[in-house]
Parts: structure tokens; sequence; C-alpha cells
């Protein structure tokens, strides 16, 4: 069952309906609910599924009362509202390009014919076309600080071209620097600046079959206008090979977790040549197009967004490169140039030694060097020699006074424990001796009163 068919059965159209255009956008029903809007002959479809719940509507053009552009919150230009007879608003929002869906929609509404709408949509798209290129005039526009020179695309349907550069280094060292396993700016680190993460690059490797060498990149990147995702699987196939001095890059893209990601591939091709009368220059072409395995109405908005999303990305590139080949001005050590200076100096007194007076000669201009502060004299270095002498000689005095002082304090606390011992024993002695005179005591009082009470039984007998 072809896609058409589909989405007749789905909404419940017709068999002969046609179906013109569809534009991603989100119905406001309470939450909004990202979708697709499909523009037929008789009607206005919308479709969404977000969090397994499936919204479906389907708006008879016959019975549509007005159609006017709306802003979200006051202020953001991308809404459309649809009013029917029976009194019903329908609000959709988020319109990727409000001003062809508007325009579509309000030319069905009113009967105008379609061609008159396509041809107002490819002049407004002509004008944007004019606009970017009335920024770049002339035929390259060289960049300032950098020999990197970016030229005008050569414009062809088949294997469109997106970039024409030249860049300052030859074929070779393009190679090494961007390209290779041990590339100083490769195609993983660029990734990673944009934001991709799990990123696999495999060594390049021979391919006899093909006769050249392959490599496979697998990361995740991110995905905007998707629903409900950020991030996709990305897998990219590329391959190299010579051809006399041209170097040949290709590469087969595929995007994973996309709505229609199923349908078609993205086929890159880059040819680096020698620029004729320069050994250190060489020229950068990159073309891109979408190869599509499944028929979509779709195509041509995933071209369109292909291939703005490629020319982004080599921009981005080309801005990142410059930076590595941009020369860099060889920075000046001040203590080279004091030393420099300071040779010069003596490279002087060295030729004026067979003149008048050469020691004298030479003795001023020391000492206004010295008086300077550009040079450092001979009695200057014996000054901070003594002086470090002198500062490490009271350091070591300081340490052993500092071990003096604990070998009397242990000695001290020796003959203190000696003290408290005899103390203890002196307290012991003293101890014991009361004891024995309390014992001796009490028994004198026990033999007197025994004799006291035998005398009064006696006397009383």
């Amino acid at each position: 069952m072809s896609s058409k068919k589909r989405l007749l059965q789905l909404f419940g159209l017709p068999k002969d309906e046609i179906i013109f255009e569809d534009f991603s956008c989100a119905c406001q029903d309470g939450i909004l609910k990202h979708g697709r809007m499909f523009i037929a002959e008789n009607y206005i479809c919308f479709y969404a599924t977000v969090l397994g719940f499936k919204t479906k509507r389907v708006i008879n053009v016959n019975e549509i009362q007005d159609i006017k552009k709306e802003a979200v919150l006051g202020f953001i230009n991308n809404a459309i509202e649809i009013k029917t007879k029976d009194q019903k608003s329908h609000f959709f929002c988020s319109f990727w390009n409000r001003e062809s869906a508007y325009k579509l929609l309000y030319g069905i509404w009113k009967g105008e014919p379609l061609q008159d709408i396509d041809k107002e949509n490819s002049s407004d798209k002509d004008d944007n076309i004019s606009e970017q290129g009335s920024q770049s005039a002339g035929d390259s526009l060289v960049v300032e600080q950098s020999d990197v020179e970016i030229l005008n695309p050569e414009t062809s349907e088949e294997n469109k071209e997106l970039l024409r550069c030249i860049l300052p280094v030859s074929v070779d060292a393009f190679f090494e620097k961007f390209i290779g396993d041990n590339a100083i700016f490769s195609y993983g680190q660029h990734m990673e600046k944009n934001g991709s993460t799990d990123i696999k690059i495999s060594e390049w490797a021979e391919n006899e079959e093909l006769k050249c060498f392959t490599r496979e990149c697998n990361l995740v990147i991110k995905v905007s206008g998707v629903p409900l995702r950020d991030t996709s699987r990305f897998q990219k196939i590329q391959t190299y090979k010579k051809e006399g001095e041209n170097l040949i890059i290709s590469s087969t893209s595929k995007v994973f977790d996309v709505p229609y990601s199923g349908y078609f591939t993205t086929e890159e091709k880059w040819e680096i040549s020698p620029v004729e009368g320069s050994s250190d220059k060489c020229l950068l072409v990159c073309k891109g197009w979408v190869t599509f395995n499944k028929n979509t109405m779709m195509k041509k908005t995933i071209t369109q967004r292909n291939e703005q999303g490629l020319k982004e990305d080599y921009e981005v590139w080309i801005g990142r490169i410059r930076k590595i080949l941009q020369p860099k001005k060889p920075e000046e050590n001040p203590n080279n140039s004091n030393k420099q200076q300071f040779e010069q100096v003596l490279t002087k007194n060295e030729l004026n030694l067979n003149k008048n007076n050469p020691k004298d000669n030479q003795s001023k201009k020391v000492s206004k060097l010295q008086s300077s502060g550009k040079i450092v004299g001979t009695e200057d270095f014996k000054r901070l020699n003594q002086g470090i002498t002198i500062l490490i000689g009271l350091i070591g005095m300081i340490i052993l006074l500092i071990a003096l002082d604990i070998i009397i304090f242990n000695n001290n606390v020796n003959k203190l424990d000696l003290k408290i011992a005899n103390l203890e024993k002196m307290v012991l002695s003293l101890t014991q001796q009361l004891i024995n005179q309390n014992l001796t005591s009490s028994s004198t009082i026990t033999t007197d009163y025994a004799i006291g009470q035998q005398n009064n039984i006696n006397q009383e007998l």
C-alpha cells in the first residue's frame, strides 16, 4: 500500500482526493500535541501521537468560516486559527514555515489557483536566496586573518554543490590534518563540539574490492523539530581514494530515530585538488544530496532540510579549521630580549677594545645598563651569593637550637619522673605506718576494756 493510500485510509478520505502538501505543526487541545497537518483538495487533516495517545482531526474546506494568522502568547507569530461554521475553533501553532501553510490553506478555501500560490512561494524563496547572495558579492569572499577563500558553488541538480573554498594547505597536508587517523582536528572532534556523544570511529582500512580505504562512524547526534526526542543514533560510512593528484572522500549517512528515517540516506562527496601555480594550497568542493529508497510526499521537505543542515555544518567546520590554519605569531620572551641586548653590548665593547681607553668606555656602558636594570653585574651576583650563604647559615643555627631544646626538655622530663616515683614511695611508707599504729592502739583499748569488766564481776561476787 502506497503512502497516499495509507493517508486516505487513515483520515477516511475519498480515493480520488489529492493531497497537496504537509506541514509540521502542533494542535492546541488542552496541551500542545505535535504532529503533521495534511492539506488536501477538499479537506484539512491533522494527525499526532503523543505518549501513545492518537489525535486525528478532519476539517471539511466547505465548513470553514475563517482562516487567520495568530500569535502564541501574543508575540510568537507561528500560529494559524481555523474557525468553522459550527463555531468551533481549531488552533495550530509551531509551524516551520507558517507563511507557506497559510497561503496554501487560504488559497484552497477561497478557490484560488494553486499555480499562482506556488509562484508566490517560489518568489519568496528567490527573494531569500537573493538576500543571502547579496551578503557575499563578487566571485569569492576572502576571509581576513586567514588564507581561506569561500567561493560561490556551482549550481547543479544532481550531486548539488554546497561549498567551494580554497585552503592554505596542500592536498596531502589536508588529509593529515583533518582526515587521517592521527588528524589534529578529526571528524570525531568536530562532532563532539557539536554536542554529539558515544562517538566511535574505526581506523581507515583498505578495501581491495572497492579499491579504496573505508571507515565507519557511529555516534549519537542532537536533533531538533522531532517530537519527544532531542537525540538520535547516527551512522556514517566514509571512503577515500586518490585519483592522480586529487583526493576523493565519499560518505553515506543515515539517521535512525527521526520520522521517515527509513525512506532516505544522505550522500556526500568531497573533492580536494591542488591549486594551479601554488604548492601549498588546495581547492575543496563539497557536494551533498539525498537518495530515497521509498516514495514519500515528504521528499521535497526532507531534501531541503538535509541540504540546509549540511550547509550549516560545513560553515561551522570551516570556522573551526580557520583557527587551526591561521599562522601563529611567535611570542617574544622578555628574558631572551634582555639577553640579546646584553650580547649586543658585549659585542660592541669587544669592537671598541682597540680604541682609546677601552676599559673606561666599557665600564661606563656596563654601569649605564646596570643602573637601568637591563643587566646584572658581577658584583651583584657576588652579593647575592653571599646573602644566600648567610641565610643558609642562619637556618642551620635555628635548627640546631631547636634540637638542643628538645634534648633538654627530654632530660627534664626524665628527672621529673624520678621525683614523682620517689614521692609515691614516701606516701606508701607513711600510709603503712599509720595503718600499723591504728591497729596497735585498737588492740590496747580492747584489752583494757576486758580487764575492767572482769574486775567488776569479782567485786559483785
